[in-house]
C-alpha cells in the first residue's frame, strides 16, 4: 500500500470508530433518558414536597381549627339551649338545666 492509500484507510478507520462510538453513545442515551426523567421527577417531587411543608402544616392547622370551632359552637347551642330549660341530648341520655344546676333524665 502506498502512503496515500494508507492515509485514507486511517481516515475510513477513524471515521467508522467514530460512528462506532455515536451509536453506542446513542443506544446508551435511549435507555438513559427514561431513567434520567424518573429521577429527575422523585427530585422535583421531593424538593416541592419539602418547599410546601409549611403551608400544608398551616393548612392542617385551618382544618383542625375548624374543626374544634364546630365542635365548640355545638356545645354552646347544646349548653344554651339547657339553660333556655329546653331537654337536650348528651352523653347518650337527656339532660335539662335547673338554675344553678344540671339534672341528668333517664
Amino acid at each position: 500500500m502506498s502512503m496515500a492509500h494508507q492515509h485514507i484507510v486511517r481516515k475510513l478507520n477513524r471515521r467508522a470508530e467514530v460512528e462506532r462510538e455515536n451509536q453506542r453513545m446513542a443506544e446508551i442515551e435511549k435507555h438513559a433518558t427514561p431513567l434520567f426523567y424518573v429521577v429527575f421527577g422523585a427530585a422535583i417531587a421531593v424538593i416541592l414536597w419539602t418547599a410546601t411543608a409549611d403551608y400544608r402544616d398551616v393548612w392542617q392547622h385551618k382544618l383542625d381549627t375548624m374543626a374544634d370551632r364546630k365542635q365548640y359552637e355545638r356545645v354552646n347551642a347544646t349548653l344554651a339551649s339547657c339553660a333556655n330549660g329546653a331537654v337536650v341530648s348528651f352523653d347518650d341520655g337527656l339532660m335539662t338545666c335547673r338554675i344553678k344546676r344540671l339534672v341528668v333524665m333517664k
